[in-house]
């Protein structure tokens, strides 16, 4: 059995741990494992506390003879929760006895952003292919039937210049998704002026308020508006804001933007 400095040291990780026995028993536990699946884990069979084929397949393939082996799966309760398992073939020392250690990461999050960048993907893809169809469309009539009609090529054209400028949105957005992803770790080194940032974006914004007769409020602040940050990253924050309260307000209503 491991001695005590073994076992707090595997209780300072903040994974959960489980070491078990050729025969499949738990010899250890650490406290990450006990708050996941619950108190007197050690002498429990591994297979009645976990009993996911694809964890015990792994448990089975290291077993018979493989050095490791990883598998994913869910608990439902009390809040879905999904784990990432690898199994690794533990050496006999004078600590621990030939066995498996079996390890837990929590990759709830991740698989919940994969979801999320799925369903953002097939959204906008469904938004593309609507204005898509409606500009061959419209590029179909002008061709044929409206060639000479010039009252029809203005009012097509204008819904061209719409339907374009919304497939453009749609594209600016999977950009700075990207964008966001690929710089998420990175600390901005440079100092911005919220207030310049947001009286530029109110101005970008103005064409749109004044279309759906909504005003747009922005206070003077009495106070020091700098702040770390990066002012690309920054506008995209509050023109997406901004444009969804104007959007989604009432017409005749006000938007105030406050710091």
């Amino acid at each position: 059995m491991p001695d005590y400095e073994s076992r707090n040291l595997l209780n300072a990780l903040p994974e959960p741990v489980l070491v078990i026995a050729p025969d499949r028993q738990i010899t250890v536990a650490n406290g990450a494992a006990l708050n996941l699946f619950g108190p007197n884990l050690v002498g429990q069979n591994f297979d009645r506390v976990i009993r996911h084929p694809e964890c015990l397949r792994a448990i089975d393939a290291v077993l018979a003879g493989e050095e490791n082996a990883e598998a994913s799966f869910s608990l439902p309760v009390p809040v879905r929760t999904t784990l990432r398992v690898k199994v690794e073939r533990l050496k006999a020392s004078k600590v621990f006895e030939n066995g498996l250690v079996v390890s837990f990461r929590d990759i709830s999050h991740v698989v919940e952003a994969e979801q999320m960048r799925s369903d953002f993907v097939a959204n906008v893809s469904h938004e593309l292919r609507s204005p898509l169809t409606a500009l061959n469309g419209f590029i179909e009539t002008l061709k044929g039937p409206a060639k000479n009609d010039e009252a029809t090529r203005e009012k097509f054209l204008d819904i061209m210049g719409r339907e374009a400028g919304r497939m453009n949105r749609l594209i600016g957005d999977l950009l700075s998704l990207s964008k966001v992803e690929v710089n998420e770790h990175v600390r901005p080194t440079g100092d911005v002026d919220v207030f310049a940032v947001l009286q530029r974006v109110v101005a970008q914004l103005q064409p749109l308020a004044e279309e759906v007769d909504v005003a747009i409020e922005l206070p003077q602040p009495g106070f020091e508006t700098s702040i770390s940050g990066d002012d690309e990253q920054l506008v995209q924050v509050f023109q997406n804001l901004i444009e969804n309260a104007i959007k989604y307000g009432s017409s005749g209503e006000k938007v105030t933007v406050f710091i």
